[in-house]
C-alpha cells in the first residue's frame, strides 16, 4: 500500500516538473521564432488542470503558455 502512494505521488511531482519546463521550452522558442516548437511545448504545458490554490505556480505556467499560444497564431 506504501508504494502504490509513493509511485502515485512521483507520478504527480514528475507532471508537475514536465508542464514546468514544458512552460520554459515554450517561451525559449519563442523567443527564437521557433513557432511550431513553442506551440507544441505549450500545448503540453496546458494539458492538465491543478488546484490553483495548492498549485499557483503552475497555474502561473500555464497562463504563460496560454498567452505563448496565442501569440503563435
Amino acid at each position: 500500500m506504501q508504494e502504490k502512494k509513493l509511485f502515485h505521488l512521483n507520478n504527480i511531482k514528475e507532471s508537475k516538473e514536465r508542464v514546468l519546463i514544458a512552460n520554459e521550452m515554450a517561451k525559449l522558442a519563442f523567443e527564437e521564432n521557433l513557432i511550431d516548437l513553442a506551440f507544441d511545448a505549450a500545448t503540453l504545458a496546458i494539458k492538465d488542470e491543478w488546484d490553483p490554490i495548492k498549485d499557483h505556480d503552475l497555474i502561473m505556467a500555464q497562463s504563460e503558455s496560454h498567452a505563448i499560444l496565442a501569440k503563435c497564431y
